[in-house]
């Protein structure tokens, strides 16, 4: 064996030094079979002198590892990697498309990010679009970008080649749009250009499409942001955004994003990248003319060339048997098939799948079949006519059950599903549907990744059709296995058997057989409309025991973790589940659906999807002159307005939840409606108001004897008077709600009341009550692992220690709340902290630690758009240089607070500003701009400029 091993590597070394490979120590003692097909791109192509050479290291290789040798297969590979690199303008630069795609993508930087799909397995014809698109995301000498592979040599796109920070590309359905993105995007990360690579789907021509501030969300994640840290708002994101790519900028890296399915300009533009040494590239069926206005470069994509098609029908028949000849056997029959589908993507690989199925089939055949076809797509253009003739072939290759489950699954509202849902909409058990989604999927009709499917949005339209064309009476009569060949009343009890809480969800009010469902105002045929509402009826019972609402069955479906997995995976569908089910006309699921929902969109901080569903709920109750589901859409509406910091909006929301609880006299209802709208004046700064409205809702409660309900009023009475500084009245107000929290042995109120309690006491100079109030409030907290909750308590706790004069025990207590605030995505309260920890540091004399702490607030309030915390900030900052003698500083941010007070405007905390610029500048000698800026603080001239000064 020695001496064996001893000749392989003397044969290996002379093979290596030859062919030119990077060294034969990497390869010893590896299968061939394992090594080559990775790296046979590495090999000096196009010499045909190197085929020996590697048929050379793969026997040697073979008879190492007892294997056999298929030298026609490895010639075949070694003529398909020299065709492409002789394609290839770039020559080595670019990774060879068919053997990089077989391993699944293209060698990444090591150690960094990049969440791009793979890449496509077949890829043919689109050389100079690659080049062009590649050109415009190049590193460009301006950019001090990383050191990269030079481009190669492309001709330009419209708008100015590699300086736009977009890239659009944008063409008909089914054109290949994805798949040129992907394949430039993979070669580009492989040319070490980017430091991360993002991908989003926008969905844009879904039911549910995308908006920018989820599309934000997703690249958030994927650049590490924590799902809790995301802010709410698209303002807060997108500020988010781009401060993480600007600290990539200063870091000199680069981050690709890649935004897939565009329909509209607003869901991308809150993801351009503001510095140009970022890529975004996107595509779209449209040319979208906001993004060409803005002197993006932008890529029309046309259908392939005749020889580009024949290529990719080439491919895909040799992936399946790479020793095909079916293609240089009948080159006219291929050259009419490709006509017929009109050189279009879709359906070329739709055709090549169908003749790889059927290896004994001419192709003249498959194109007759084709040409005499009439049916097709009549509101698209000649080549989607092409895709609608395809998938007229490829539906009449299917079995009665799988046409059959093709078109329910057209039905499915959202992007994607699970085999769960499947069963629903096919009323046949799992393990009988598995195998048509399987044949499906292979016949190219439906995609497969992570135990989900999706079907192209043409193939949904196409077998949506299926569903509007389906007879209206009558039972179906397949033999096919499962419940298809089922009557009605074997389907209805297994169903029942199969599904037990859909017989206990009547008990909700809502209808678990939906057969008694009004015909649908679409059009649907009443299988489908059974079927859809089946499904959507599916989602809500579902819905209904993963969010944790009270069991109406003696075990439990989900338990908490399996629940909220189960609602991450389907938001999208049980989004798109409410639009759906209004449009259908299934409006009790409409009206339930978002109220099962409302806890957990809360609690994931999904307020946007709350928001909308929300809406669509209280309008199917309003339609349906359900008075009571609309009173409490709109008190959810309120609620989420309220963390959405739309104050205004939840007022307004708050306010109709209570006329119309007292129009149907439940007082209960009325009662919490009205401390709602308590929290929500309160949110809007009027305060008077708020005050007035809690009373009401006291002697609501009182009247009622329910405490819980009372106990709450106290607590928002006790926090208005507080603001207010009644003192002498917020004190015994929240010393009566923490009585009845207490009897109530709530101790998530009782800690939310101790800390109110303890800020009133620091207001009436008790601070060592207050010291152990905020005390008490952070153990009960920490008890019951609320963590929002013990940073409050932190950030009270350390201005109590302030007060005393314990100020090494406020600035732990200040850096312990920053961080918790941090761990709950609260950016407004960690900046905050960091300016009460400032103010710790301030107090014994760490000015320059102070300082930083108040730029690290100032980022934070930037990237939330808080403007008046942003303007505290440098007014605080300003305050400290001036104390440190830093004279000029001290002006330049106080110059910068007034700015921003006079735009908020904030004429109170503005003059404040003016006269402490007042004093800097004296201080300073520049006694003529100081009286000038007396003059701002007394007189309130705030048309003038500061920069004059």
């Amino acid at each position: 064996m020695a001496a064996k091993l001893s000749c392989s590597q003397s044969v290996l070394e002379r093979a290596v030094q030859s062919s030119g490979l990077p060294g034969a120590e990497d390869f010893i003692g590896k299968r061939a079979s394992d090594w080559a097909p990775k790296n046979i791109d590495r090999f000096k192509m196009p010499q045909r002198d190197n085929d020996d050479i590697v048929l050379a290291l793969v026997t040697v290789w073979s008879q190492w590892a007892g294997e056999k040798v298929d030298r026609r297969w490895w010639l075949n590979q070694l003529a398909r990697a020299r065709e492409e690199r002789t394609d290839t303008a770039a020559g080595a630069n670019l990774v060879p498309t068919t053997l990089g795609a077989q391993v699944g993508s293209f060698p990444p930087i090591l150690g960094l990010p990049t969440f791009l799909p793979a890449p496509p397995a077949v890829f043919t014809g689109r050389k100079q679009e690659v080049n062009r698109l590649l050109a415009a995301l190049a590193p460009t000498p301006s950019s001090n970008r990383q050191k990269a592979s030079t481009p190669p040599a492309a001709s330009p796109a419209k708008g100015p080649v590699g300086s736009g920070v977009v890239s659009a590309v944008a063409g008909m359905a089914g054109v290949g749009k994805t798949a040129l993105a992907l394949i430039a995007a993979h070669r580009a990360w492989a040319q070490g250009w980017f430091t991360a690579a993002l991908y989003v789907d926008l969905r844009g021509y879904d039911l549910a499409p995308v908006t920018g501030d989820q599309a934000l969300e997703v690249l958030l994640r994927q650049l590490g942001t924590e799902p809790e840290r995301i802010p709410p708002t698209v303002e807060e994101r997108a500020g988010l955004y781009r401060s993480l790519l600007q600290g990539f900028t200063s870091q000199g890296r680069a981050v690709l994003v890649v935004a897939d399915n565009v329909s509209r300009a607003d869901q991308v533009l809150p993801l351009v990248p503001v510095l140009g040494r970022h890529r975004l590239l996107t595509t779209s069926r449209h040319t979208l003319p906001t993004l060409i206005s803005a002197g993006v470069t932008t890529l029309d994509l046309a259908t392939l060339l005749p020889e580009g098609a024949v290529g990719l029908v080439r491919e895909v028949l040799h992936r399946v048997d790479p020793a095909s000849r079916r293609v240089a056997a009948e080159p006219q029959a291929v050259a009419e098939l490709v006509r017929l589908c009109g050189y279009l993507p879709l359906a070329l690989h739709i055709t090549a799948a169908l003749l790889a199925m059927d290896p004994y089939q001419q192709i003249a055949d498959l194109a007759a079949q084709l040409a005499g076809a009439s049916s097709r797509l009549e509101h698209l253009d000649d080549g989607e006519r092409a895709v609608r003739t395809s998938l007229d072939l490829s539906y009449r290759h299917l079995t009665p059950e799988q046409a059959e489950l093709l078109a329910l699954l057209a039905l499915n509202p959202g992007p994607d599903f699970g085999l769960e849902a499947a069963s629903v909409l096919a009323g046949a058990p799992a393990d009988h549907v598995r195998p048509t989604l399987r044949e499906l999927t292979r016949a190219h009709l439906l995609d497969h990744a992570s135990s989900r499917w999706s079907m192209h949005d043409l193939v949904r339209d196409y077998a949506a059709e299926k569903t509007q064309a389906a007879p209206s009476s009558g039972e179906r009569t397949s033999s096919g296995t499962g419940e298809w060949g089922q009557s009605r009343s074997e389907q209805d009890a297994r169903r029942s058997h199969q599904r037990p809480w859909l017989s206990a969800f009547r008990k909700l009010g809502g209808p678990a057989d939906t057969r008694a469902t009004p015909a649908d105002p679409q059009g649907l045929a009443p299988l489908y409309h059974q079927a859809l509402g089946r499904l959507l009826n599916h989602y809500r019972v579902t819905a209904h025991y993963a969010a944790g609402r009270p069991s109406l069955l003696p075990r439990r479906i989900f338990s908490r973790s399996d629940g909220l997995a189960w609602l991450d995976s389907e938001r999208a569908n049980l989004v798109a589940a409410v639009k759906r089910a209004r449009a259908a006309g299934f409006l009790k699921i409409a009206i339930d659906l978002p109220l099962i929902l409302d806890d957990y969109l809360d609690q994931q901080r999904h307020f946007d999807d709350w928001i909308t569903i929300t809406a669509i709920s209280r309008d199917a109750a309003h339609e349906t002159g359900d008075k009571s589901a609309e009173a409490c859409a709109w008190g959810n509406l309120g609620n989420a307005f309220r963390q959405s910091r739309r104050a205004e909006e939840a007022v307004a929301a708050c306010e109709r939840a209570r006329e119309l609880f007292q129009q149907l006299n439940e007082r209960h209802y009325e009662a919490q409606a009205c401390t709602n709208l308590g929290h929500a004046l309160q949110e809007a700064g009027r305060v008077n108001e708020a005050i007035t409205i809690y009373e009401d809702a006291r002697a609501l409660y009182q009247q009622l004897g329910f405490k819980r309900g009372e106990a709450d009023v106290w607590d928002g009475l006790g926090k208005a008077f507080t603001r207010l500084g009644r003192i002498e009245d917020a004190i015994p107000a929240l010393e009566h709600a923490l009585d009845l929290y207490q009897q109530l042995h709530d101790l998530q109120g009782e800690a939310i009341t101790w800390n109110s309690l303890g800020k009133a006491l620091r207001i009436a100079e008790r601070s060592e009550e207050a010291i152990t109030a905020h005390q008490t409030a952070r153990d009960l907290n920490q008890q019951f692992d609320n963590r929002h909750g013990e940073a409050a308590s932190w950030q009270l706790l350390g201005q109590a220690f302030q007060d005393v004069g314990h100020f090494e025990e406020a600035i732990a207590a200040h850096q312990t709340a920053r961080d918790l605030y941090q761990h709950t995505n609260d950016m407004i309260m960690a900046a905050t902290s960091e300016g009460s920890l400032a103010n710790a540091l301030q107090a014994t004399q760490r000015f320059n630690e102070a300082i930083t702490a108040l730029e690290r607030a100032r980022g934070l309030f930037r990237q939330r758009n808080e403007r008046r915390g942003e303007a505290m900030s440098w007014e605080h900052q300003g305050i400290i240089l001036q104390e440190t003698g830093r004279i000029d500083e001290a002006i330049t941010a106080l110059e910068r607070a007034c700015a921003l007070y006079r735009q908020l405007p904030d004429r109170q905390r503005e003059r404040r500003s003016w006269n402490r610029l007042a004093d800097a500048l004296q201080e300073a000698g520049r006694l003529d701009e100081g009286v000038l800026a007396r003059r701002h603080a007394t007189e309130g001239h705030h048309d003038l400029d500061g920069d004059a000064m």
